[in-house]
């Protein structure tokens, strides 16, 4: 067989074996994606993370991830922490190519944060964030529109022009301190200019975005349970007086 017909086989092989790649990727992305999430979202956590869906489309640069579930630490429930309804992200995909990557929107709707006390007072939610804490050795984060940031131990550099949390609710369980459960409604979040013009890296932008939504979350429970004292305490016309500053003070 003479030398040429044997390089045209080889060369058609090979194009063939990278198309078959390129395609194994594409139609795989969703699946990979999901898998990282989960590997690395219950690594960073400390906690197991599961996600029910995700699809990604890159010739717009928009993907949606759905049902994605952030269980309790151990010493809690079996419930779980977080839940996220749907999450959705629209990415500039000429950013792709350089740094920072720059994300447009993120918006995630119908978040459940299940806030947890133990015996000792210790929440399920600050168990999950020194775990963060402890994965990141302590680096600080990218800030809340502080335009800075720099890069992280892993992860392309990302500038977050809008994030947002949408109908968002808390399901505060106080049982372990004598209390009860109650359902609270979260007020809307919204985050801009994230990592800055320089971008910041993936895990000090979610650490940023973690501190800013627990903070929030603290407020809504801090304020029904100071309420309920209000109302054991007070009543009436002097009751309603004191939570109306209250919620001046924890708005």
């Amino acid at each position: 067989m003479k030398l040429g017909p044997v390089i045209a086989i080889v060369v058609v092989a090979l194009f063939l074996a990278v198309g078959g790649g390129v395609y194994y990727l594409i139609t795989s992305l969703d699946s990979l994606v999901k898998s990282g999430i989960e590997s690395y979202g219950s690594e960073i956590t400390g906690s197991r993370v599961r996600v029910s869906s995700v699809r990604i489309q890159l010739a717009s640069g928009r993907g949606t991830i759905r049902g994605l579930r952030i269980a309790n630490p151990k010493g809690f429930s079996s419930s779980d922490a977080f839940s996220l309804g749907e999450i959705t992200l629209d990415i500039d995909p000429g950013s792709l190519t350089g740094e920072p990557v720059v994300v447009d929107e993120i918006v995630i709707r119908a978040p459940l944060v299940h806030f947890e006390l133990d015996a000792k007072g210790d929440s399920n939610i600050e168990a999950i964030k020194r775990n963060v804490a402890r994965y990141q050795g302590g680096s600080s984060g990218g800030g809340d529109g502080d335009g800075g940031g720099a890069a992280g131990p892993a992860g392309p550099l990302l500038s977050v022009t809008r994030f947002t949390f949408e109908e968002g609710k808390v399901a505060a369980d106080t049982a372990a301190m004598g209390g009860d459960v109650q359902q609270l409604e979260l007020p809307p979040l919204e985050m801009t200019n994230l990592g800055g013009s320089k971008g910041a890296s993936p895990d000090q932008i979610g650490k940023a975005v973690m501190n800013r939504y627990t903070a929030v979350v603290g407020k809504v429970v801090a304020r029904y349970g100071a309420e309920l004292l209000i109302d054991e305490k007070l009543g009436g016309q002097e009751g309603e007086a004191a939570k109306k500053l209250l919620r001046g003070i924890l708005r």
